[in-house]
């Protein structure tokens, strides 16, 4: 099994879920194969409480129940419908490793990879936008405060 250095995560994660996805490669190094699928679940656990609104909707029984939370979160569109495989595939999966300790090694490898793609949508991608919209603001502004004539 490669080390877990060599394992990538998906940029700008916030901490503590970067701290579980380690935790997840750290069992993958060890072929802890459940204990792995558990972490991976419980990054996207973290991750979906995250986007969740301070207050009002979903009830508080979705709030604490990732499938209910999951299935909510896409019928109201806070997530992209073309993730919901992978959402209930993670959440499953993972929920076998943690309750009925059957995950084997590709298990748990898939659910790294999940995780990975999953959480770069999520975390990744839009603030890769949000960066590259700032630097195009940057120089555009830039750009006309340099061509204005005197």
């Amino acid at each position: 099994m490669d080390n877990v250095e060599k394992r990538a995560l998906p940029e700008f994660i916030p901490q503590p879920i970067q701290d579980v996805l380690l935790e997840g490669n750290v069992c993958l190094s060890l072929q802890c194969w459940n204990a792995a699928g558990a972490m991976f679940r419980l990054a996207l656990d973290l991750a979906t409480k995250d986007l969740l609104p301070e207050q009002g909707e979903p009830a508080q029984k979705v709030r604490r129940s990732l499938g209910l939370r999951l299935d909510w979160m896409f019928d109201t569109g806070m997530l992209p419908p073309d993730l919901r495989s992978l959402a209930e595939c993670l959440q499953q999966d993972g929920n076998d490793g943690a309750h009925d300790g059957s995950l084997s090694a590709e298990d748990a490898e898939d659910l790294y990879d999940f995780s990975f793609e999953l959480l770069k949508r999520l975390y990744t991608e839009p603030e890769r936008i949000r960066l590259a919209t700032e630097r195009r603001n940057i120089r555009r502004t830039a750009r006309s405060s340099t061509s204005k004539p005197a």
